[in-house]
């Protein structure tokens, strides 16, 4: 039962995840060490180019890594033998890459695509694949997490009131005042364990207009291109 009177609270729209089935735990990289745990994998290849932040529960859990290069085209300059102990990780960057990954799903069987760069990119269907909510809205974590092995485990559900403060200065200061604040609550999520997502963040995320914010990164996008597309060699 919830309190009565006191205060109000927080209004929140109650509607839905723009990812319904996924698992949603308190971070993208704790949806990495989901995997890596329930598939047991022994080793992993991740790409030169990437979050630090994913090396974290690799190391966590003492799997060994092995980096590898990308082209110019941002795929793989070269694709290794990988056996049912290893996993290759790739990352849809800037969402452009999804084609590329229905074709590399097919020569690997043991792909996980990384898409905190790709929110609104669908997941292939057989593939693990994770997502990040704060790289895309005003949220203080949260992750997004498609497999088919589950860990027999209960987690326990994170809280994330503490790490609003940068969010909350944003509103009613600047940006530029809450950036301190966001830099520590971006460092404490470091070796956080996997638990579920906090109420506040499944609230926060189920109030979100996603088209609405889609077509603002557009036109966020076509002001940046018209004023530095003759720069951009990409």
């Amino acid at each position: 039962m919830g309190a009565v009177g006191g205060y109000f609270e927080l209004e929140l729209c109650s509607g839905e995840h723009y990812h319904p089935e996924a698992i949603r735990l308190n971070s993208a990289r704790n949806c990495l060490e989901y995997i890596l745990r329930a598939r047991g994998y022994k080793k992993i290849y991740v790409p030169y180019f990437t979050c630090e932040v994913v090396l974290e529960p690799i190391k966590k859990l003492g799997i060994e890594y092995e980096f590898y290069h990308l082209n110019w085209d941002f795929e793989p300059a070269e694709i290794p033998v990988v056996d049912s102990n290893t996993g290759f990780l790739y990352t849809n960057y800037f969402c452009i890459k999804q084609s590329f990954i229905v074709k590399l799903a097919e020569r690997i069987n043991n792909l996980i695509v990384d898409n905190s760069q790709a929110f609104y990119a669908q997941r292939i269907e057989g593939i693990d694949t994770f997502y990040s909510a704060r790289k895309f809205f005003g949220v203080p974590d949260g992750g997004y997490l498609y497999t088919d092995v589950k860990l027999d485990e209960c987690f326990e559900q994170a809280t994330s009131y503490q790490r609003m403060s940068h969010l909350l200065k944003r509103v009613d200061l600047t940006a530029q005042q809450g950036y301190s604040d966001f830099k520590v609550n971006d460092d404490s999520l470091s070796d956080c364990p996997i638990q579920l997502m906090s109420k506040l963040t499944e609230g926060l995320l189920c109030s979100i207009d996603y088209s609405a914010i889609a077509e603002k990164r557009k036109r966020n996008y076509m002001l940046l291109d018209e004023m530095l597309g003759d720069s951009n060699n990409l």
